[in-house]
């Protein structure tokens, strides 16, 4: 079993790193990714690390803060169906992922200035 981590936690998320990890069984092209980080990176993450968006065959939720699974409406919109999405309260994954739901995220956080200020932030890590 391959497992990739795609992005680790911190005291202050950071919108550019996807808090997320990818598990591929020997043998087998598909994988599950458990958690999806804030969402942006989770494209490149999983390209850096060799894995093609298309062979998502799961997704698992750890728990529902924002920067463990706001990237789950925008892989939903891009991918355009993951087959499937496991975390206690179902009705909260159909909500993720319904139609429409990343642009609304995509707009709140941009009309916030959240994303371009923690983008404009970001400083390369001194280790």
């Amino acid at each position: 079993m391959k497992i990739t981590f795609l992005g680790t936690g911190a005291t202050c998320p950071d919108l550019l790193n996807a808090t997320s990890l990818a598990v591929q069984p020997k043998n087998h092209q598909g994988y599950l990714l458990v958690d999806t980080g804030w969402g942006g990176s989770i494209f490149r993450e999983l390209k850096d690390c060799g894995y093609n968006p298309q062979d998502l065959e799961a997704v698992f939720l750890s728990h529902i803060h924002m920067d463990h699974s706001l990237g789950l409406p925008l892989l939903y919109s891009r991918l355009g169906n993951i087959k499937k999405v496991l975390y206690t309260d179902q009705k909260l994954c159909d909500v993720l992922t319904s139609k429409n739901i990343w642009e609304m995220i995509e707009t709140i956080i941009y009309y916030t200035g959240s994303y371009r200020k923690r983008a404009d932030q970001k400083k390369s890590s001194p280790y």
